[in-house]
């Protein structure tokens, strides 16, 4: 009598749906419709699992940046200050 073990293509399936999953959202933030190779590294380097079970598979693509929210532009403030102008 032998026990049916689980297939491991099952697993490849799980973590490549979630790493497309977390890079498709990465892209639409971008405004992007498709996935590039820098969505896939965001995806994995900023998801804590992702990152300690795949940091070191990851090819270096380039640096991450790290942009304080402060020097961000404003845009979506202006934006609604134009607005608002407009409809008084």
């Amino acid at each position: 009598m032998s026990v049916s073990m689980p297939l491991p293509w099952i697993y490849y399936m799980f973590l490549l749906i979630e790493v497309l999953e977390v890079a498709g959202n990465e892209a639409r933030d971008k405004k992007r419709n498709r996935i590039a190779p820098r969505h896939k590294q965001l995806a994995v380097r900023n998801g804590e699992e992702l990152s300690k079970l795949l940091g070191n598979v990851m090819q270096m693509v380039g640096v991450l940046t790290n942009i304080n929210q402060y020097l961000l532009p404003k845009t979506a403030a202006r934006k609604e200050k134009e607005i608002g102008s407009a409809s008084q």
